[in-house]
This record gives C-alpha cells, sequence and structure tokens, in this order.
C-alpha cells in the first residue's frame, strides 16, 4: 500500500505561488509543476498540467503521453487568451502500479528515492546539467552559475518540442519517493534532504521540515514538496476522484467570451 502528504509554499521573495501538485493515491500518480513566467500565468500552466495529468491517467493513457497531452493543454490554453502567451511549466510525475515505479519529466523539478539512502532518479533538463555532462563544468560550480536556474525545455514551449524522459523499475519492500520543485533543491543540499528523511519517520514531519529547511535557506522561490511511502502490503482499492475541471472551465468561458478566472 502507500500513502502520501504534500505541501507548499510560496517562499520569501515571490508574490504569486506558480508551483503546484497533484496527490493523487486513487490513481496511483503523483506530480509536481513548477511554472515559469511570472505575470505571463505560470501559475495557470502548473494547474492545467496537473489536471490534464490526472484526466489522461484517469482516461488510460501512459504517464508520458499524459504529460504530452498537458503539453498541448497549455498550448491551447494559450490559445484562447488563458494564462499568458508564454506561460510554460516544468513537470516531474510518479506512477505506481503495484510494486513497479514509473517516473517522468520535463525540466528540473526533481525525484528522489529513498530507502535508506538517497537516490536522485532524474536529471536536470537545464543548461548547467548539459554542462556538467560535457564536463565543462564542475559540480561545486553549479549553485553560483549565471545559468544555475536555466532550464532547456518546459511544457507550453512553443520554439521546440518537449522530450519527455523516464525511468522505472520495481520498488524496494519499503521505499519513499520525493516529488519536489527547485524551490527546494535550490537551498538545500542532497545531504540535508538526506538529514530529514534519516531524522523523521511521520510523512507530515518531513514534509514540514523540507518546507522549514528550504524557508530558512533563503525561501528565494516557490517550493513544494510530494512525498509517497510504498510498502509491499496489498494495495487497497479506493474510490477514484474526478479532477476539479479548472483548466475545462477556463476553456469553456474563453470560448464563450467569458471572464477569466
Amino acid at each position: 500500500m502507500h500513502k502520501s502528504i504534500a505541501a507548499s509554499h510560496r517562499g520569501h521573495v515571490r508574490r504569486n505561488n506558480e508551483d503546484y501538485f497533484l496527490d493523487c493515491s486513487e490513481l496511483g500518480v503523483w506530480a509536481v509543476c513548477d511554472g515559469v513566467g511570472g505575470n505571463h500565468g505560470g501559475e495557470v500552466a502548473s494547474i492545467i498540467a496537473c489536471e490534464q495529468l490526472q484526466q489522461s491517467i484517469s482516461e488510460g493513457y501512459g504517464l508520458e503521453q499524459a504529460i504530452v497531452n498537458a503539453h498541448q493543454s497549455i498550448l491551447e490554453a494559450a490559445r484562447n487568451g488563458i494564462g499568458g502567451a508564454h506561460m510554460k511549466t516544468t513537470i516531474v510525475a510518479l506512477q505506481l502500479e503495484e510494486s513497479a515505479y514509473r517516473i517522468a519529466w520535463v525540466g528540473d523539478s526533481r525525484a528522489y528515492g529513498w530507502n535508506g539512502q538517497l537516490h536522485q532518479l532524474t536529471e536536470d533538463h537545464s543548461v548547467v546539467q548539459k554542462m556538467l555532462n560535457e564536463g565543462l563544468l564542475r559540480e561545486d560550480e553549479v549553485k553560483n552559475h549565471p545559468h544555475a536556474h536555466v532550464i532547456t525545455q518546459a511544457l507550453g514551449s512553443i520554439d521546440s518540442n518537449i522530450e519527455v524522459d523516464c525511468v522505472e523499475g520495481e520498488v524496494d519492500k519499503e521505499m519513499t519517493f520525493l516529488l519536489c520543485s527547485d524551490g527546494l533543491t535550490g537551498m538545500i543540499s542532497d545531504n540535508k534532504i538526506a538529514e530529514i528523511l534519516r531524522s523523521e519517520s511521520q510523512l507530515e514531519k518531513r514534509v514540514d521540515k523540507f518546507i522549514d529547511a528550504a524557508l530558512t535557506g533563503g525561501g528565494k522561490d516557490n517550493v513544494t514538496t510530494v512525498l509517497i511511502e510504498y510498502s509491499s502490503a496489498p494495495f487497497v482499492d479506493t474510490e477514484i476522484v474526478k479532477p476539479s475541471g479548472f483548466f475545462r472551465k477556463l476553456i469553456s468561458k474563453a470560448k464563450k467570451g467569458g471572464s477569466k478566472e
């Protein structure tokens, strides 16, 4: 079985929270999105992405195609005057099916696995990661690099095709997954993440400590974390919860010439 908890905070600097998360244990899918665009509607893009992801999974799409569908939905919303013409969002999503996991992502929001040791399961789609891979940058130069937060792709990009990366595997008997925006990883180290996971066993306290640590570290960005705890006990059947329909209401109003929410 699995249980999960999520939290998000605006941080100390940003006026809006452009992060959004999906915590849908009923479908066995979770996600974190980090909106890009500020006044251009990053918060709208992140909401659309999470809602479309949930809708697509509920309709039987695979995780990667569900993310592609989210990308197309953001573009459609922009064409209809919703959000902003250049709104974008990152996404990292986890799907659990019995003892198998699948993680897919676009951008620099991350997934980690914890089984007594911390494992980064995703690789950032960012300028500095590309430089690291090419041997043009050292690990200790990343944090203060002028392009440290420049991503190479995002959902909603109109000037390039997105490439959804994916990893999959079997879950250990006891394993915890962490999905997070760069508001966490930009403020605290992987060592600090591991320390929190090691020192606390309760999900609620872990999430609180992640948010507190990011704020104490500067809180320069929105910060969002989703924790999913898996154990090998049988899954429990639950009723599927429908998406809220926020995005479809916006599309409907735009097509009718109504006001934007």
